[in-house]
């Protein structure tokens, strides 16, 4: 048997001292790595989740409220609606259309209560003559981001409301045409259409009800009228409705039996006119809103002209909104110009602009193109129809890359 030196077993055997300390300086060393590893991960984890979560509140498709000011079945607002309808999909936005049914009070008591329940983010409306004052200073108790459409304020209204971004820090701007430039433009070019020996006749109106709209109009046909010397007969208040100004169109035919030519603050109410006319006489009569019925009118030359293209006017509030959620709103939209121009409508280029007129055609246009946001270097909104047409029609020529096949690199 072998005997070993106790000495050498202790050397063998017994774990020096510092050799301990090493480990336990080790492990505490991977422990801290660890750790820190941990943490490391776990802010990564949150910061991702942060990053995830905002950016779903920014993309979140926003709440937009559009108040219309008509029914639901209007002949014109039913456009507006189905536009606005098409462009909010395009754009990404949650729209609801609540309808006023022509009462400013009414509109009133529909906002205040959708906002007891509801509060959504933007809302667009076209506010009446006369109920400006109340509206805003209901809005202006929310924190909603408004647009209005038209410029229908009375006088004393604009003075205590101001314009977009003054008195009201939510309300971001105006979408709208200028009423008397858009009438003058259709009178001017009724009279041009209408044979010179039917002016001597004079012309008879039909207007709507009693409003800054209609006065409006009615001074753009009165600027028209004295420009071309043709004497005006009367206007009458239709009050927008087609039944009414059947009435009215026979009642100033009997009266003034030498006028043949009609001008109608609505195409609506000009097609009550046109009910009235014997198709054996020549008249000549005008409209506004270009709506279906009075396209069909003027393709069959029974409707002289129409003015109109503010069937887009809520879609394009809702491309503002769009460029306000993307910080991209121009500040010069804030009020003080007319957002767009009307354009006029007749035989000789109704063929050619009858596709854009329905709701149909723009199902698959990409109202995002019209935005600032997409379009920076753009001096102003495309907002006119003849704008839009052109910018669709460029996009369409455009050639599109086709995919390149792929070599057979197999031998």
């Amino acid at each position: 048997m072998m005997i070993v030196n106790h000495h050498i077993a202790a050397l063998l055997f017994t774990r020096p001292k510092h050799a301990s300390r090493q480990v336990r300086f080790a492990t505490s060393t991977r422990r801290t790595s660890f750790s820190r590893s941990i943490r490391q991960c776990w802010l990564s984890c949150f910061f991702c989740l942060s990053l995830c979560v905002f950016s779903s509140a920014t993309l979140a498709a926003k709440k937009v409220l559009f108040i219309s000011p008509s029914h639901s079945d209007d002949p014109f607002f039913s456009q507006v609606d189905a536009m606005a309808q098409i462009a909010a999909r395009s754009l990404g936005l949650q729209l609801h259309i609540i309808h006023s049914g022509g009462n400013r009070l009414l509109q009133l008591q529909l906002m205040k209560e959708h906002l007891q329940q509801h509060q959504p983010d933007y809302a667009i409306i076209q506010i009446y003559s006369g109920g400006g004052v109340a509206m805003m200073d209901l809005l202006k108790t929310y924190p909603i981001h408004v647009i209005t459409l038209e410029q229908l304020f009375l006088p004393h209204e604009r003075q205590q409301i101001g314009y977009p971004g003054e008195k009201y820090p939510y309300w971001l701007a105006e979408v709208y045409h200028d009423n008397v430039t858009a009438s003058a433009k259709l009178s001017q070019r009724l009279l041009e259409l209408c044979p010179r020996e039917l002016h001597k006749g004079g012309v008879i109106g039909l207007n709507g009800a009693h409003g800054l709209e209609a006065e409006q109009r009615a001074l753009g046909l009165q600027q028209a009228l004295h420009q071309y010397q043709v004497p005006l007969r009367q206007i009458v208040h239709a009050n927008w409705q087609q039944d009414t100004a059947s009435i009215q169109t026979q009642r100033l035919r009997q009266r003034y039996p030498d006028s043949r030519i009609i001008w109608a603050a609505s195409d609506w109410m000009a097609l009550g006119a046109l009910s009235q006319l014997p198709r054996e006489e020549k008249y000549c009569v005008a409209g506004f809103d270009w709506i279906p019925a009075a396209v069909s009118k003027i393709k069959q030359q029974q409707l002289t002209v129409s003015v109109g293209g503010h069937f887009m006017m809520a879609a394009w509030a809702l491309v503002m909104i769009y460029d306000h959620q993307h910080q991209s709103l121009p500040s010069h939209q804030r009020g003080g110009q007319a957002t767009f121009a009307l354009e006029v409508l007749d035989a000789s280029n109704v063929a050619a602009m009858e596709p854009y007129l329905t709701p149909h055609h723009w199902h698959n246009v990409d109202f995002k193109k019209f935005s600032f946001h997409t379009n920076p270097t753009q001096g102003s909104y495309p907002f006119s129809l003849s704008a839009a047409m052109a910018i669709q029609q460029t996009h369409a020529e455009r050639p599109q890359k086709t995919a390149q096949p792929k070599r057979n690199t197999s031998s």
